[in-house]
């Protein structure tokens, strides 16, 4: 299971202050890699990336992502539904 520690918290940091289409693939990769987040590291994240929304360039360029979620899941009969947890955390900002 992933977790974030000092070291990960900076570089992820970087990401998030980077331009919008780095964290359109943050995003993603969070996606991706969600089922094997600590509930920690699945806080972290989706606070980080909320507050990345919070710049409407970075919220505009996610709103693909956002809206074509399951197109980022495997096979839906195959898939960890804890995925859908982060789209139901980020939702309220679009």
């Amino acid at each position: 299971m992933a977790v974030i520690d000092d070291g990960s918290t900076k570089v992820w940091q970087r990401i998030l202050n980077d331009q919008p289409s780095v964290i359109v693939g943050a995003l993603e990769g969070a996606i991706a890699a969600w089922p094997g987040y600590s509930a920690e590291a699945k806080k972290r994240i989706s606070e980080s990336l909320l507050m990345a929304f919070t710049d409407e360039t970075n919220l505009v360029a996610a709103m693909r992502t956002m809206a074509t979620f399951d197109a980022y899941l495997d096979n839906e009969a195959t898939v960890d539904p804890s995925r859908w947890e982060l789209w139901v955390e980020l939702a309220p900002a679009f």
